[in-house]
Order: C-alpha cells, then sequence, then structure tokens
C-alpha cells in the first residue's frame, strides 16, 4: 500500500488548485471545490497562500442566484519570465515569455562562426538583449533554455552536434556560470515537439512524431502525452538512420543518412542541379516554386518522397497518432504533403495509413523555443512545489 504524507499531499492540493486556475479563469474558489472535489476550507487555504506568493490574484465578481456574488482568481502569467534560446546551424532565436508562454520579446542573430566559443559568445549577447527586456516581475527570470541541434544526454551535455561540428560540449555549465540562473540544455527536435503539444497542432494528440527539418533532421517523440527520450536522454536519432545504406557518407560517420536526402541541405542542392544553379537559397527555391518552375517543383517533390521513405520506418517504430512537419519546412505544405502522402500510401499498410495523420506545423521555427519556455517556467513552478504536467 502506497502512503502520502502531509506535506505531498498539500503540494498535490494545491498543484490542481493552480492547474485549475490556468485553465479555467476566470474561477472562483466554490467552482475550483467542485471541480477537485476538495472542500472548501481547503480551497481557501491553498488559494491564500498562491495569491500570498503572487502566483494568483483576484478581479472581479462572478454572477451569483442569490447571496455574495464569488470573487473570480487568475493566474499571475506576469509573475516571472523564461527565456528560450534555439541555436540553429546558421543563426540564433531567442525569446522571452511568460508564465503563459506568451511572447514579449524576440531577437535573433546570424551565426558567421560554428566555433563553440563564439557561439557561446553570441547565445550570451541574445540572452543579456533579452534579460533586458524583461518586464518587472515579483521572481525577475526563472531559467534559461537552450536548443540545439544534436545529441543531448539527460545531463545537458551536448555529445555530438554534427552540422555544428561539436562534440562533447557543455554549455549548460558556462551559461549558468554567467547568468547565475537556472538552465535547461534540450535537444531542437525534443523541445519542438513539446511546443507542438502544449501550443500547437499537437494539442488534440497523445502520441505524436515531431519532424524538424532544417541544414538536418531532428525528431521528437511523445507518447502517452510526455516526451519520450530513452534511458540516457538522446532517443529518437532517426535524421541519422540509415535509408541507403551505400549512400552519401555523414558527418556522424554513418552511411546514406536520411537527412542527407530529405533535409533543406539536401534540397538546395538538388534544386541547384535542377536550376543549372552553383547554389541557391531556399528563399529562392521556394519563389521559384510559387511561380510555377518545374524545376523547383521537382526538387520538392524528390525531397518530399524521400522524407516519406523515413517516415515510413519511424511510423512502423513509433505508431504515431500524428506526424508533425516542423521547422522551416513547415511552410512548403502545398510543395511535398502530396509525394511524402504518396510514398505513405505506396509503402505502408492501410492499417497504419488509417491510423496516422500528417500534419504541418502553425508554430514553424517558434514550436522549440515555446518548448524551450515550457520547460524553463514548469522548473520554475517545481522549486516552488507546484507541479505541472510537461507533455
Amino acid at each position: 500500500m502506497i502512503t502520502i504524507d502531509h506535506e505531498t499531499m498539500k503540494d498535490m492540493n494545491k498543484s490542481t488548485v493552480f492547474r485549475l486556475i490556468q485553465r479555467h479563469a476566470p474561477i472562483s474558489r466554490a467552482d475550483i471545490a467542485k471541480r477537485s472535489g476538495l472542500n472548501k476550507a481547503t480551497v481557501s487555504a491553498l488559494v491564500a497562500q498562491l495569491i500570498e506568493n503572487q502566483f494568483v490574484y483576484e478581479i472581479g465578481t462572478g454572477d451569483s442566484s442569490g447571496g455574495r456574488k464569488p470573487v473570480l482568481l487568475y493566474c499571475n502569467d506576469r509573475a516571472s519570465h523564461a527565456i528560450s534560446v534555439d541555436i540553429g546551424v546558421n543563426g540564433l532565436l531567442g525569446i522571452i515569455t511568460d508564465l503563459s508562454g506568451k511572447t514579449i520579446a524576440k531577437r535573433e542573430m546570424a551565426l558567421t562562426s560554428k566555433e563553440f566559443n563564439i557561439v557561446l559568445a553570441n547565445t550570451e549577447a541574445i540572452i543579456e538583449q533579452l534579460i533586458h527586456e524583461a518586464p518587472p516581475s515579483p521572481y525577475g527570470i526563472c531559467g534559461i533554455t537552450a536548443s540545439v541541434p544534436g545529441i543531448v544526454d539527460s545531463k545537458g551535455n551536448i555529445l555530438l552536434a554534427p552540422n555544428l561540428g561539436w562534440e562533447n560540449v557543455d554549455i549548460k555549465t558556462a551559461l549558468e556560470h554567467t547568468f547565475k540562473l537556472p538552465v535547461v540544455v534540450i535537444n531542437e527536435a525534443n523541445a519542438g515537439a513539446l511546443g507542438e503539444k502544449q501550443y500547437g497542432v499537437g494539442k488534440p494528440y497523445s502520441a505524436i512524431s515531431y519532424i524538424s527539418v532544417s541544414i538536418g533532421i531532428g525528431t521528437g517523440q511523445i507518447i502517452d502525452g510526455k516526451l519520450f527520450t530513452g534511458a540516457n536522454g538522446f532517443a529518437g536519432e532517426f535524421g541519422h538512420m540509415s535509408i541507403d545504406r551505400h549512400g552519401k557518407q555523414c558527418r556522424c560517420g554513418n552511411q546514406g543518412c536520411w537527412e542527407l536526402y530529405s533535409s533543406e541541405k539536401a534540397l538546395l542542392e538538388i534544386a541547384a542541379i535542377n536550376m543549372n544553379r552553383r547554389s541557391i537559397s531556399f528563399e529562392e527555391v521556394l519563389a521559384a516554386a510559387e511561380t510555377g518552375n518545374q524545376a523547383a517543383l521537382d526538387a520538392f517533390a524528390t525531397v518530399g518522397h524521400s522524407l516519406g521513405i523515413g517516415l515510413v520506418s519511424m511510423i512502423h517504430s513509433m505508431n504515431p497518432e500524428a506526424i508533425i512537419i516542423g521547422n522551416r519546412f513547415a511552410k512548403l505544405k502545398p510543395y511535398i504533403q502530396i509525394p511524402i502522402e504518396e510514398t505513405l500510401a505506396k509503402h505502408l499498410p492501410s492499417y497504419y495509413q488509417k491510423a496516422v495523420k500528417l500534419l504541418f506545423s502553425e508554430l514553424g521555427q517558434e514550436a522549440p523555443l515555446l518548448g524551450g519556455s515550457l520547460l524553463a517556467t514548469s522548473q520554475f513552478f517545481n522549486r516552488h512545489r507546484i507541479h505541472l504536467t510537461v507533455h
């Protein structure tokens, strides 16, 4: 028999009350008691503690069928703020959010070098800018999350980021030393999966495969509503799954990796050949496709079919309810959706095809930023013994 001590029960009840205010504000104490099953005295005591800690505030009154009108409660989303930075191959994106995930300010910076110390200095600079953008709040900045396109272990160490040329680097300790704040380091696709589950098209689903397609491919897996990272924190590296064992050599040391044929880099290589160009940008290929340029459309179709090949293996492995195409490829739905669906139809059994939905992110490059913010705010609440569900 499992027994729960008084303090643990009190924390559980406080978390329940806070979550109800988050989800149903404006809400009265009586309504909280009705929804939670807690007695009114317990609810009143817990609400008083949340108000004292400036996590909740009273404003206005609700309707009443008789007697005193109930006082309505709201969450104080401006009690603290979180900073989230996405470290990409070509640049940095950073946001500061309130506790609800609402973006207060956004900054971006191009990277001229992938050398770790230079990227670290640029990351610190963008965080410093965001700190100055933070409105006054009772708790100040609650934490920082850095998301990176690479393998990150459960302690936040970056074991390998091949597209950045990093191996065994520790950005977490460096940022904690500089800013004297809690820092989380997470794989970019895992952060994107969290962002989509909490704020994006993944909300209705409990099993999601999020595909971040940029210079490389990263995937984040949500199982039973929670992020799945495996025993050591780096599950889901499908981008380095081989789809051609005799194929191109990858920087990771493998041959024929999925991302070599299905990423933004692959798209630009194919488009340059198709369009007789030495080089071409993502924006140029997209603009050409929008005018009906057949060479550009063919490049998108080729990459879409390759994406589909990798998705077939991932669907067999993970059995998701929804696949979400994210990052910059989210805006390519008109050009790659049909090639992907044709490939899935050709290679997947019908029962899988009926069970999975192909979706395109509406958050785009914001997904990992919002997922990172969610992690920082959740850890902040944990330190105050308010336990929220991080999907």
